[in-house]
């Protein structure tokens, strides 16, 4: 009797768990063929003043991929802060301490509530957006390849962001991409590292490559129409985009951007010595000025003429004094 009771309550409690993420959101705010923003009363005003412009950089965003879902995204603004600790408890560290997140289980996307971000609010939104999306495209990609989709479109790749993987690679502290394929590195101090490189990665297949980027995603696109057509039969791989628009397996490619990566390492002298100068400049000028001071004060002094005849000439050409 006993095992029966104890046994209902497992089951109860693990429906409860599994239904919880869906009891923190709130009405549809916002809802068209895109994206649904779903909030409370206190967020509805903000979630309806990031639509518009969400839907327009997505409007953007499936111009330039080609691909145009059927289905929309949800988007989930969580209640409060204690809501989205319990949402997160137990995962990754990485998604404990986020902004939002992609739950690919659920295919929804939770955030913070806006007066818990300070940065760009409508760039997180594109960053797990493309979660969804590549999610929604592929079925299964390698998890650099969403990071990396996903800050290369929502513009978060900085140029210290930039100059901290340049100098992390030229001493020798780097990812290979094939370390980047399931999980994100345990110490939160490698995150930014995994995030650079992997939008770099992006920028590789994208720089100087352009027909093998459109082959990738012309390749994707038939994939994809191919599985809407034929549902029991998912055709929607990764690798196979990859292998057909670059002539390159995923390990094979991981080893071609090591190298290139290597060689664009070298920038980071060209760097540093830049930012060195920029750092100095000050102190050069300081120090310029302070030696010209020194100069003029060691130069003798102009005598003052006290009494001066000034001598003007009269129209009738006689010279007048005063």
């Amino acid at each position: 009797m006993n095992i029966v009771k104890w046994s209902h309550v497992l089951y109860v409690g693990l429906f409860l768990a599994l239904l919880y993420p869906f009891c923190l959101s709130g009405d549809a705010v916002y809802q068209s063929s895109r994206f649904e923003i779903q909030a409370e009363a206190a967020h509805k005003d903000f979630a309806k003043g990031i639509a518009k412009p969400l839907e327009v950089r997505l409007a953007d965003l499936h111009r330039q991929i080609g691909i145009y879902p059927t289905q929309s995204a949800q988007f989930i603004i969580v209640r409060s802060k204690a809501d989205y600790q319990k949402l997160t408890q137990g995962k990754e560290g990485i998604i404990q301490q986020s902004r939002a997140f992609y739950l690919s289980s659920t295919r929804h996307i939770y955030l913070r509530g806006p007066e818990q971000v300070t940065d760009n609010y409508l760039k997180i939104l594109i960053h797990e957006y493309m979660h969804w999306y590549v999610d929604y495209i592929f079925g299964s990609a390698p998890l650099w390849f969403h990071e990396g989709m996903a800050v290369e479109y929502a513009q978060q790749m900085s140029y210290e962001r930039y100059y901290h993987f340049l100098r992390s690679r030229f001493i020798g502290s780097h990812f290979h991409l094939n370390e980047m394929y399931y999980t994100y590195p345990k110490s939160a101090n490698a995150w930014d590292l995994f995030y650079s490189t992997s939008a770099i990665a992006i920028r590789y297949m994208k720089q100087g490559k352009h027909d093998a980027w459109q082959r990738f995603w012309n390749n994707a696109a038939d994939n994809y129409r191919h599985a809407i057509s034929n549902p029991h039969a998912d055709p929607r791989s990764f690798s196979n985009s990859l292998y057909v628009a670059y002539g390159l397996s995923a390990n094979a490619f991981a080893e071609d951007f090591g190298r290139y990566a290597k060689h664009l390492s070298y920038q980071y002298i060209f760097m540093a010595i830049n930012a060195l100068v920029l750092a100095l400049l000050p102190l050069v000028l300081i120090i310029g000025y302070t030696i010209r001071k020194k100069r003029l004060r060691s130069m003798p002094d102009m005598e003052i003429l006290s009494d001066v005849e000034i001598v003007e000439e009269d129209v009738d050409g006689r010279d007048v004094r005063e």
